[in-house]
């Protein structure tokens, strides 16, 4: 009988379970126990606040670095501009004293051929009396003249000529850098009347007739002041800039090692290294 009942039992037991899907019902104590999570489960599960704003930190860091090299790199561009418009007028005054020189000696060579000329005049007069004088001053007058003419030609004017290749450079070089204040304007008509003398002196020197040498003077003086005012004028600040910016950010950067801990962590995160500026 009993063995009858057993198995009953299990044909219920059979009966239920295939009515739940074929899983056992659960009872009411394992219902009313509280979820349990694994370790695995907590891997999945957000970070520590310190660690999110360690992140946020970092990000802000590479931005801040970003926009320091940006700078760094704006700064190095005016450097080396001015530093090239330096050269530039550098060369723009070995080549005018160049030219200066020749000018003086073509003004030499001028005031030579003058007294020549006055002397054969004088000559000429009294050529009756002494007809070999008249010969020897007309010699003399004719080697002024060509030597003269030799200082125009193989010398003053292809020095105007590397004058004026030497401030084209010069003016390509001033062009690539931004001015500042008001010496902008005041350069740029420096610049401009410049070029003007050296070709007007050009235009002077190389007339074959009616050459006037008070204007070549007034050239050459003229061109002195300007290349003195032009330099007056060009004091450029380009690289003591850059030098306290490097210094406005070695200074932010102390701070900030000093100020700067993360919650939580003791990560201390630098924005840009400068010493390397100041090693020898």
């Amino acid at each position: 009988m009993n063995v009858v009942l057993n198995r009953r039992d299990k044909l219920r037991d059979c009966i239920k379970n295939d009515q739940n899907g074929g899983m056992e019902a659960p009872t009411s104590t394992e219902l009313d126990k509280p979820a349990q999570t694994s370790k695995h489960d907590n891997d999945h599960q957000s970070p520590p606040l310190h660690n999110l704003e360690l992140t946020c930190q970092q990000i802000e860091d590479i931005n801040e670095r970003q926009t320091n090299l940006a700078e760094l790199r704006v700064g190095f561009t005016e450097v080396q501009g001015e530093h090239n418009v330096q050269q530039a007028l550098l060369l723009l005054h070995t080549s005018a004293n160049h030219c200066f020189k020749f000018i003086n000696k073509f003004q030499e060579s001028y005031n030579t051929v003058t007294e020549k000329k006055k002397a054969a005049e004088n000559v000429g007069k009294l050529a009756s009396l002494n007809p070999l004088r008249k010969n020897l001053e007309k010699a003399e007058l004719n080697v002024a003249e060509i030597i003269h003419k030799k200082i125009k030609d193989e010398f003053l004017i292809p020095a105007l000529r590397e004058l004026m290749t030497a401030f084209t450079s010069f003016s390509v070089a001033i062009g690539s850098i931004q001015l500042r204040g008001a010496s902008e304007g005041q350069v740029t008509t420096i610049i401009s009347t410049f070029e003007t003398h050296i070709r007007d002196l050009t235009d002077e020197v190389s007339k074959t007739s009616n050459m006037q040498i008070k204007k070549v003077e007034q050239h050459e003086a003229k061109m002195h002041s300007l290349l003195d005012e032009l330099s007056d004028k060009l004091k450029f600040d380009a690289n003591d800039r850059l030098e306290a910016k490097f210094i406005e950010k070695q200074e932010e950067q102390l701070q900030k090692v000093q100020t700067y801990v993360l919650p939580g962590s003791l990560l201390i995160e630098s924005t840009f290294d400068f010493s390397f500026i100041f090693e020898e």
